[in-house]
């Protein structure tokens, strides 16, 4: 196998676990958009609504008069809160909407990869997500797959191999 192939290959194998790990990070964004929107319905369900000013020192004098639509100004301020609260909820639907867009586009993108490292054997698989995922140095993986570092070497080219072979099959070469 040429160096170029070795690299082209390494570069593809790379380029997929990375994609795998923003997918990943992209997911736990996605969950922590959902507990911040649950937590928005939540407030206006139950109205647990923030004031800036406290109201029990408010006297009868410092009251306020209604507004010239009828509405107290500690009702416009509920009401002003609650489509604060709605607009940050719909804001966050949006953006979960566009994370599950790019999730889409990221799995579309490695679905090739994908395939390819699913029918390689489990030893070849072990290797790349050690080497490529993991970023682990060749001496821990040979002494994680219990081989001699020149074992690693024929494990390591048979994989490279492999994956360049199927890479050809796919039309990704």
């Amino acid at each position: 196998m040429k160096k170029e192939s070795i690299k082209f290959t390494e570069e593809k194998i790379k380029e997929y676990f990375n994609i795998e790990e923003k997918i990943a990070l992209i997911k736990n964004l996605i969950i922590s958009l959902e507990e911040k929107k649950e937590i928005l319905e939540d407030k206006n369900k139950n109205l647990k609504l923030d004031f800036d000013i406290d109201i029990r020192c408010i006297t009868i004098d410092d009251m306020p008069k209604g507004s010239g639509d009828g509405t107290s100004y500690f009702e416009s301020n509920i009401m002003k809160q609650i489509q604060d609260n709605e607009k940050m909820i719909k804001n966050i639907e949006e953006d979960i909407l566009n994370q599950k867009d790019e999730i889409f586009r990221l799995e579309i993108k490695n679905a090739k990869m994908r395939n390819i490292i699913n029918i390689l054997r489990d030893d070849y698989k072990q290797m790349l997500e050690l080497r490529y995922k993991k970023q682990e140095t060749e001496t821990y993986i040979a002494d994680k797959l219990n081989l001699s570092k020149s074992q690693y070497h024929i494990l390591r080219k048979r994989t490279l191999q492999s994956v360049y072979n199927m890479l050809i099959m796919h039309r990704e070469i």
